[in-house]
């Protein structure tokens, strides 16, 4: 679910910043938090870590990969 909704996201983020959807206030949210190098408060669902925006990214392909062994 999680990689779900980053990757969704992220897609939704593209489209608005490329002008081909309004870019909500949730949108506009994601963009400000990965602007400022910190975790979206809608991707904080699945666990919850204090560590900014890259360490979190790092931890999470991390956790991936050791599910997927």
């Amino acid at each position: 679910k999680l990689l779900y909704q980053v990757k969704i996201s992220l897609i939704d983020l593209e489209k608005g910043i490329n002008g081909f959807v309004v870019i909500s206030e949730e949108l506009e949210n994601i963009m400000y938090n990965l602007y400022e190098n910190r975790v979206p408060e809608k991707w904080k669902f699945c666990y919850h870590s204090l560590k900014p925006l890259q360490s979190w990214i790092q931890d999470l392909i991390k956790r991936v990969e050791q599910l997927n062994e």
